[in-house]
């Protein structure tokens, strides 16, 4: 259950960034792009998957009877390729196709590849429990399928183009929960991701498990964020309104990033795994987010997620986060209250 999709760097979103931008880009660069992206997302590897088993059964067991009949009158078996519009994962031979696909047909058209997370299996079967290094194991395999498709015999640029991760729900044990970091689960992606994010970041994904990396340099960058630290289901967590909180922290490096990139005339890409929407965001974080976003239109021309395992756009409204004064006004009193706490701790 993952999808994948050719995004174009062309900035057609609600974040009204100037149509003319990509031409721009082109003509002030000294190589050509494609003007394309990939986007892949939600992979759910799963060792466990056979064919030819019961979908009711999470595609681990065969059937009692043979072509047994389900819920609307069809056989409902795995097949090699996977079970469409059931509750199993992917098996690995969907994935090795995938990546056979990109590699043979599109690895030399895209610029940069945005990967959303969800690389282990579900939760969903108590006969087969996850474990933290069955997690960590299958992460580390996808990572090293994204490297082995992108790599280059040069030392300096080791990957032909970027590769921007992020962390997914069911990428963690037990799954929806981080709590801040470093801890154990940070570190293991500072390691797991070591070749897609810049030296200079170490240091973000350590602590927090986002970083940002320009696609194209002093033109173009991709921020990769933390979405579990602002997911309503995490329960390490507690929103967003205290400096203490990894997701308020999240919020201030992603300001003093989208700043600079604006001081320096840099457009940016946004991506995660959880996209935002009430109900998937704890109520601050997505007023935060809603904010943010508006506040740096200028600078942000998309965001691209996971999770959800369908195509779809999201419109934040304009109504719901108004808030007396502005955005600037808004920003302004949370910085003022943050470090009055600060003050008051030190």
């Amino acid at each position: 259950m993952f999808a994948w999709y050719l995004g174009c760097i062309t900035p057609f979103n609600a974040f009204q960034a100037p149509l003319h931008f990509l031409l721009v880009l082109l003509g002030r660069l000294s190589f050509a792009l494609h003007g394309r992206f990939l986007h892949l997302t939600d992979l759910h590897p799963d060792p466990f998957y056979i064919i030819g088993a019961t979908t009711e059964n999470h595609c681990h067991q065969y059937p009692i009877q043979t072509r047994r009949k389900y819920k609307g009158g069809t056989d409902q078996l795995s097949g090699k390729y996977g079970a469409p519009l059931s509750d199993c994962d992917a098996p690995w031979s969907l994935v090795n196709e995938t990546f056979k696909t990109i590699e043979r047909d599109w690895k030399d058209k895209i610029d940069f590849v945005v990967w959303t997370g969800d690389n282990a299996r579900h939760d969903n079967d108590e006969n087969f429990p996850r474990s933290p290094s069955q997690i960590a194991d299958l992460n580390e395999q996808i990572a090293d399928m994204f490297y082995q498709v992108f790599k280059t015999d040069d030392p300096i640029k080791p990957l032909s183009i970027p590769i921007i991760p992020s962390l997914g729900n069911n990428d963690i044990f037990p799954h929806n929960i981080i709590a801040a970091g470093p801890n154990p689960t940070t570190r293991r992606f500072a390691k797991i991701w070591r070749p897609f994010y810049p030296e200079s970041q170490f240091h973000e994904v350590e602590h927090g498990v986002y970083f940002t990396n320009e696609v194209i340099p002093n033109k173009l960058a991709v921020i990769s964020l933390n979405t579990i630290y602002w997911f309503d289901n995490n329960g390490a967590v507690d929103g967003c309104d205290w400096p203490e909180e990894p997701g308020f922290q999240q919020f201030e490096w992603l300001q003093n990033q989208l700043y600079q990139y604006r001081d320096r005339g840099v457009k940016v890409w946004l991506t995660g795994h959880v996209a935002p929407r009430k109900g998937s965001y704890s109520p601050s974080c997505w007023k935060k987010y809603d904010i943010w976003t508006k506040q740096f239109r200028d600078v942000i021309i998309g965001s691209v997620f996971g999770h959800s395992n369908v195509d779809f756009f999201i419109f934040l409204h304009e109504k719901e986060t108004t808030m007396k004064g502005g955005a600037e006004a808004w920003m302004a009193q949370e910085n003022q209250r943050a470090m009055s706490e600060i003050c008051k701790e030190a």
